[in-house]
Formats: structure tokens, C-alpha cells, sequence
């Protein structure tokens, strides 16, 4: 969680947050994007949800942690842009993925939502932060209409947005036909 600026706290009410989004989840197959240390995994035990769960991330040291943390769930270090995934998914989730400003952080949300969109079957569901109230100029921060405007024009325009969860965050699902 701190890797994001997260407290433990908010990271669960986040977690929270995306339940409420996704449809029920037990026995489905999830692919979790920025999956860090596996924590969505040990969220989704604690409620007695069951899945099939993939997490991929960047850090090989997060890794390593969720292997040894979650042993029944598959991890892999890999950057999605850039590695082909010969598998497919009933539910694809970014949680905090594009939260901060990082060196051509729109083209490359962009391209890795378009990736992870083709790698579901049923729905992708991810965050943005809401710009105003958001003014920390280290994050990567929407007006809800851009955000809207962004997924309909590269993703699907069968969506669903939710402001109302958190404050100062939007939570996407996208939907396939």
C-alpha cells in the first residue's frame, strides 16, 4: 500500500470499494494488473470469495512476497505492454495502477488498458483519481468527463462510473458486448 501513497486503511476501504463494482466473483478467473504483494488475493480470502486468481507486476521482489504469501494463486513480473499473455480472463482489475504521474503516463494507461481489456471476457474494472478535488500535481489526476470520453473513445462504450464510493476516486467498469 505505501508504494501508492496508501495507509492500510485505504487500501481496504479501496478493496471495499471494488467489490461493491465487480460482479460476484467467486470460482471466476481474475487477472489483478499491479498486483504488488498479492494483497487484493488475501482481501478476497478474508471475505471467503474464491477465485482463480493471476496477478502480474513489475517489482519481482512484490513477487516473490505474493508467492510466498498466496501459494494457490500465479504470479508472473511482467510489463502487459510488452509480453504476450496466452490466456484469457472472466474479470481484469487496475487498482491504483495510474495513480501516479509517471513519464508518459497517458499514452501508456492508454495502451495497458486496451491490453487488459482484450485479455477479459466479461469486465475490467480500474481507478482514476478525480482532479478537483486533487491538486498534487505527483499525481495523475481526470476530470470525470476527459475520463469518460478516454474510455469511450479506446475501450467500450458500455461502461459503468462510479464517483460515489470514495471520495476524490472514480471507479470504472467496462464492459464486453
Amino acid at each position: 500500500p505505501m508504494a501508492l501513497r496508501w495507509t492500510p486503511e485505504g487500501q481496504r476501504r479501496r478493496y471495499e470499494a471494488f467489490l461493491e463494482v465487480l460482479p460476484d466473483l467467486q470460482g471466476k478467473s481474475l487477472i489483478d494488473l499491479g498486483c504488488g504483494r498479492g494483497d487484493f488475493l488475501g482481501f478476497l480470502k478474508s471475505k471467503g470469495i474464491e477465485v482463480r486468481y493471476t496477478g502480474v507486476d513489475l517489482n519481482e521482489n512484490f513477487i516473490k512476497e505474493a508467492r510466498e504469501a498466496h501459494p494457490e494463486g500465479t504470479f508472473y513480473v511482467l510489463d502487459i505492454e510488452e509480453v504476450e499473455i496466452d490466456e484469457t480472463f472472466d474479470i481484469a482489475l487496475a487498482i491504483g495502477v495510474f495513480n501516479l504521474k509517471v513519464a508518459d503516463i497517458r499514452n501508456s494507461m492508454i495502451n495497458t488498458l486496451k491490453r487488459l481489456f482484450s485479455l477479459c471476457k466479461e469486465v475490467m474494472c480500474f481507478d482514476l483519481i478525480i482532479k478537483e478535488p486533487t491538486t498534487d500535481p505527483e499525481l495523475n489526476a481526470f476530470l470525470p468527463e476527459e475520463a469518460v470520453e478516454l474510455v469511450r473513445k479506446n475501450l467500450s462504450r458500455r461502461f459503468s462510473l462510479r464517483t460515489d464510493l470514495i471520495d476524490g476516486i472514480m471507479f470504472f467498469s467496462v464492459y464486453h458486448l
